[in-house]
């Protein structure tokens, strides 16, 4: 009896275990994904993200796009126009926030910035006034990503769409060419208007001396 009882316990055990292993056969069979590939896709689509905006920029300041063409074509904002800081980051960053100083702080002084035009900084200094110091300088910070390099991209993109702003601001707007169009109508109508009029009251004229007085 004592033989039975435990062939029956092992069949039990052997049985359970083979219910274990297929519960759990899927998920070993499945490799088990790495950060390398996920780091990988991330860096190739803020590489894509960069090439579109660069692109977006330089269609504009070419004047294609359909929009008008921009009355100054300046050079991208680069790391040798700012001043950069490093600073402990409270945003993204996994492992590295508040460990790793990753959070980039741009100070751009737009005095100093002889390349673009008074006018252009102008516009800047009133769209962008509560970022300005007493001093006049453009401070610009960015923690968005994990690595300085990317903060650093971050903040000079910023900072090129502010002057990019800057440069639309002055740009005369193109008028609507059907507005050109009926403005030209109503200035020759109006030509011809002043025409007929000056042609009726030298009519009236030639009649008023033509008349005969018999007094």
């Amino acid at each position: 009896r004592w033989k039975t009882m435990l062939l029956l316990r092992s069949c039990r055990t052997l049985l359970l275990r083979q219910q274990q292993l297929a519960a759990h056969r899927p998920h070993c069979l499945l490799p088990r994904p790495t950060s390398a590939p996920q780091q990988q896709v991330h860096n190739s689509s803020l590489l894509l993200q960069g090439a579109s905006s660069l692109q977006l920029c330089n269609a504009k300041a070419k004047g294609e796009g359909g929009g008008p063409k921009l009355k100054y074509d300046l050079k991208p904002v680069t790391k040798d126009d700012v001043e950069v800081t490093y600073s402990r980051s409270s945003g993204a960053g996994g492992q590295n926030v508040n460990k790793l100083s990753t959070k980039a702080d741009v100070r751009f002084d737009l005095n100093k910035q002889s390349w673009i035009p008074d006018e252009v900084k102008d516009a800047i200094r009133q769209a962008e006034k509560n970022r300005f110091t007493k001093d006049g300088v453009l401070v610009m910070s960015s923690q968005r990503f994990r690595t300085q390099a990317q903060n650093l991209d971050d903040a000079l993109s910023k900072l090129q769409a502010m002057v990019q702003a800057g440069v639309e601001a002055v740009t005369p707007a193109e008028t609507d060419p059907e507005t050109i169009k009926r403005v030209k109508q109503n200035i020759k109508a109006g030509k011809e208007r002043r025409l007929d009029s000056k042609k009726k009251d030298s009519f009236k004229k030639k009649e008023r001396s033509k008349k005969v007085s018999f007094d």
